[in-house]
């Protein structure tokens, strides 16, 4: 369904995350830091946001988030591999549409 939500427990630093993504709607967010917290709250969340708390949960710095209509549209993580510096580039799943 589009832009169905489900409710997931999170933590209060990953709720807050998600309120400003909605705020800010379009846009980047640079150093972003998820800290691992309890999971204290219930929040209604959709499937790209569910995806980016846990890749939050993953890798607690992102480097680069990028949002598109309220929505957590790409996360760029920076990290070293054989002595070069490398950014990966994470894209959150769409909702796929017939045609």
């Amino acid at each position: 369904m589009l832009n169905s939500k489900i409710s997931k427990k999170v933590s209060i630093a990953e709720n807050g995350l998600i309120k400003v993504i909605r705020h800010l709607q379009f846009g980047t967010i640079y150093g972003v830091e998820v800290p691992a917290e309890e999971l204290k709250l219930v929040s209604d969340l959709t499937i790209e946001e569910i995806d980016l708390v846990h890749f939050a949960r993953e890798h607690p710095y992102i480097d680069v988030l990028t949002i598109h209509a309220g929505k957590p549209a790409t996360a760029e993580v920076d990290f070293v591999d054989e002595g070069f510096r490398c950014r990966k580039k994470h894209k959150f799943p769409t909702v796929k549409t017939e045609g």
